[in-house]
């Protein structure tokens, strides 16, 4: 069962918030609601409760489980999240970092893929400002549901309506399915030469490790990647785990692959006699590591 966290901002079209909810939930989803104040306007917390069956939360203050940070323990809990309505407002916040209440300390926490479905006046939607923060969102890696076109509620006839709740729900199941590889590990980087228990490598081969690992990451794949070179830079969906030992290599893959059974494990290295692991696909290029995820989602 994958958790999905709506967040819902003040528009209209929350009404349609309340009935993605109850579609969500009946796809098989666990399902937990974030509200703006605005949101609140529009329909009260309990629609939401009662259809997901979750808490709702909606004050950053107010922390209901006192073991956790609210947002934190959210953004860690969900494998996707999506924004339904999103207004101008909160497409701007995010587009600019800003974090003032539950929905947007949230979203800057969490590493799980963004979905966000503007619903507003067809000409807000057009405005460049408007504009500009969806083209910055898209290249920080947030994707989008595009709002469909029919009659809106301001009486003009035009692109601004949320899509359809059966619709998102249809997305959010076809995802799962198509990124049941959601899970990869990388292990290379490190892996040109072992001496003394220690793995030592030229630079291209760690350039090379790195290069497949942020490539699947920018899929919105969560990717680990096992290096020996400290990796400063974040990048979403990617984490690193810096490690020099070929005995500790090889114990963190097993556990990996206990942790993750349909996980996709990708080496740029032949480990020696000793050290094997089962499972795992080995590559000499980039090209090489994307047709092993190809091959591997085909045969799902």
């Amino acid at each position: 069962m994958k958790n999905i966290l709506l967040c819902v901002s003040g528009g209209i079209a929350v009404y349609k918030a309340v009935a993605l909810t109850s579609k969500l939930t009946q796809a098989g989803f666990q399902v937990k609601v974030l509200m703006t104040k605005s949101a609140q306007q529009f329909v009260q917390p309990l629609s939401f409760q009662v259809m997901s069956k979750n808490d709702v939360f909606y004050d950053t203050f107010d922390e209901k489980d006192s073991q956790v940070i609210a947002h934190i323990d959210l953004a860690d809990w969900a494998d996707l999240v999506i924004i339904a309505p999103a207004t101008a407002n909160i497409i701007g916040k995010l587009a600019h970092g800003l974090a003032d209440d539950m929905v947007t300390t949230t979203l800057l926490a969490t590493t799980a893929p963004v979905w966000i479905a503007p619903a507003m006046n067809v000409h807000m939607y057009d405005h460049p400002a408007v504009l500009r923060n969806i083209e910055q969102l898209y290249q920080d890696g947030y994707r989008f549901i595009e709002p469909s076109e029919g009659y809106l509620a301001c009486g003009y006839v035009g692109k601004g309506r949320l899509e359809e709740p059966e619709k998102i729900t249809a997305l959010a199941l076809q995802h799962f399915r198509t990124t049941a590889h959601e899970q990869v590990l990388v292990v290379g980087g490190a892996m040109g030469t072992i001496a003394n228990n220690q793995l030592t490598a030229p630079v291209h081969a760690a350039m090379l490790a790195t290069e497949v690992a942020k490539a699947f990451a920018s899929r919105q794949i969560y990717t680990r990647l096992i290096t020996h070179e400290q990796q400063p830079r974040k990048y979403r969906f990617l984490f690193t785990e810096q490690m020099m030992m070929a005995d500790d290599v090889t114990k963190y893959v097993r556990e990996w692959q206990q942790q993750h059974p349909n996980g996709l494990v990708l080496t740029d290295v032949l480990l020696p006699k000793g050290y094997t692991l089962e499972g795992v696909h080995a590559f000499h290029s980039q090209e090489e590591a994307e047709q092993v995820l190809i091959n591997e989602l085909k045969g799902l």
